[in-house]
This record gives C-alpha cells, structure tokens and sequence, in this order.
C-alpha cells in the first residue's frame, strides 16, 4: 500500500493554511504523512503548525531559519518517508478525492515522475480549470513528441512542482534537490533536470489543485530584480544545456526556441522595478545574443524588435497597458 510523503513549505500564510492542512488531513486515502516546513514565519503559522502535529500523528513539523523556498522544499524532502512525494505551497489546497484517485495509477505503473496536466486557478470569487496538455497528446508519445508537445509555441509546460508526484528514492538517490541558490523558477529548473534525464514518466489528467490566485503577498505578483534575474539563469542554463545535446536538430530548435522566448516575456512583467534595477535585468536579455537568435514566433518577436526601436523599458510599459 503506497505511502505518501506531502510537503508544504509555510511562510507568513496564516490567512490561508488551514484550509491547506485541512485539504490534506481530510484526503479519502489515508497513509500519509504531512510534513510542515515553518521556513522562519513570523506570523502565527508556527503555531498552527504544532497545533496541527497535536491532533493528527500523521503531521511532521520543521521549524528552520527562514532559507528560502527551495530550501523549504528540500528539508521536506529528506524527511520524507513515503514511497510517493509531492508538494503543496501553504496558501494553496488539494481536492479530497486526489490521492484516492493517482494512487491505483501509481501502483499499476510504477512510474518515477508522474506529470498532473491541469489545475484550478482560484479565487473567493471564481474557480477556472487550467489544462496544460491534452492526456491523449502525452500517453504512449516518444521522447521527441514529448519535446515538441511540451516546449513548442505557447504550449504549457508541467513544470510546477506541486502539479506533479515524485518516486521518493528516485529524487533522493539521484540527488534531484532543488537549487538553494534560486530565488525563482527553482522548480521549473528542477523539472529541466529530471525531464531531461528520465524517459520513465508518467501521466494523470485528474485535476486536483486548487492555486490561489488572489494572494496579495505571492511572489508571482510583484517579482523584483533578483527573482527575475533568478529566471533569467535558469532560461540561460538549460538553453546552453540543450545546445550541448546529441539530439536530433529539430528537437533542440523547439526546446532552445522556448528558453530564448521565455527570456522575452520577462518584459512584460518588469515594468514595476525601479529604474536602476530595471536596467540590470534588461541588460542581462539582451546580452546574450545567441539566444537573441532563437527567439521565435510573431509576439516574441514583436516584443524583441519593439525593444530595439523604442527600447526596453518602453516596451515594458506598453506591454503593461496592452494588458489592461
């Protein structure tokens, strides 16, 4: 019988966190463990944590200097214990039925990663499911079809940590932490790695995850420099990586193609830096001219020849009115 290892970094998120441990206490399937990473909060969190390990003896509880998320997530990886891991962010919840309904998956097929395909994007005003890729586009593909249907044009990626589950020997035999050293995109870089080096993956199109939308203190909303700067070296990392491949040619265009795009999409969420570190961030795009030249598609294009005319930080500005 499976056990599953949840992990759940908390940071200041008090408003949000019992719904989140509640989502999981209350999973239909019950061998479990639930471990609470306290990452230095300075609200009440870290008693709600304990109060919590009280009442359930399924709940592990860290408390830590604050490190950072990936640090976070880590601690709860060496603790875990299950043969099964996943992630759940502390302002977030699952669905009651989910590992009720992954589990007879993962014990048919045995699989080291499983990619989730779809979420819900939440707020206390509305619900919307979000599908990153169709079930019958994924199953039964090969690794180049698995390449292209993930990496090609504005396909979404499964690349966030708490859509997907973890063979927990896997990740720990493998040394798959995630990069401390990252202040963002830590699990889309995490997602690179194991892509990149597994063709044993796995697939389920049960949507279970509900992403709040309407936290106000998400990092999401207001990235500042080093986080963007944090994207910018992962893009970086994993286009060069891909270059350095033997892979067929017209795979490596289609991955290395989206890295270069990613990079300039960050104009159209850096309009609200100061100006000093707005310059910074825009320097490093545009200084890596290789992968200028893979920039792809009508709207990266249109962003990248707008920032040569206009300039960058007028591009962003526009793209921020397009927007509303």
């Amino acid at each position: 019988m499976i056990k599953f290892s949840i992990i759940v970094p908390i940071y200041n998120v008090e408003k949000y966190l019992r719904q989140c441990i509640e989502s999981v206490l209350g999973q239909t399937y019950r061998n479990l463990e639930l471990i609470l990473v306290d990452d230095g909060s300075l609200d009440k969190c870290p008693a709600l944590c304990d109060e919590y390990a009280e009442m359930d003896d399924r709940i592990i509880v860290i408390h830590q200097k604050n490190k950072g998320l990936p640090a976070a997530r880590n601690a709860g990886i060496k603790k875990a214990s299950g043969d099964y891991l996943m992630h759940l962010d502390g302002d977030d919840f699952w669905d009651v039925n989910y590992l009720e309904k992954v589990q007879p998956i993962i014990e048919k097929e045995k699989k080291d990663v499983y990619l989730g395909n779809s979420r819900y994007d939440y707020t206390e005003t509305s619900c919307q499911q979000v599908v990153l890729y169709q079930m019958e586009n994924a199953q039964g593909k090969t690794y180049s079809e698995l390449l292209n249907l993930f990496f090609s044009g504005m396909n979404y990626m499964p690349s966030g940590i708490c859509h997907n589950i973890y063979k927990t020997s896997f990740i720990k035999d493998n040394n798959y932490y995630l990069n401390a050293n990252l202040t963002w995109s830590e699990d889309a870089d995490n997602f690179f790695r194991i892509f990149f080096s597994t063709p044993n993956i796995g697939f389920f199109d049960y949507t279970f995850y509900y992403y709040r939308k309407d936290n106000q203190n998400a990092m999401t909303r207001n990235p500042k420099k080093e986080h963007l700067l944090s994207n910018i070296r992962v893009n970086k990392t994993w286009f060069y990586y891909v270059k350095n491949t033997n892979w067929d040619q017209k795979d490596k265009q289609v991955v290395m193609r989206r890295f270069a795009n990613a990079n300039m999409y960050l104009l159209k969420i850096m309009d609200k830096l100061k100006d000093i570190d707005y310059q910074i961030v825009a320097n490093e795009i545009m200084k890596e001219k290789e992968m200028l030249s893979f920039i792809h598609g009508y709207i990266p294009k249109g962003i990248y020849l707008s920032s040569q005319i206009i300039g960058c930080r007028n591009t962003s500005r526009l793209l921020n009115v397009l927007k509303k």
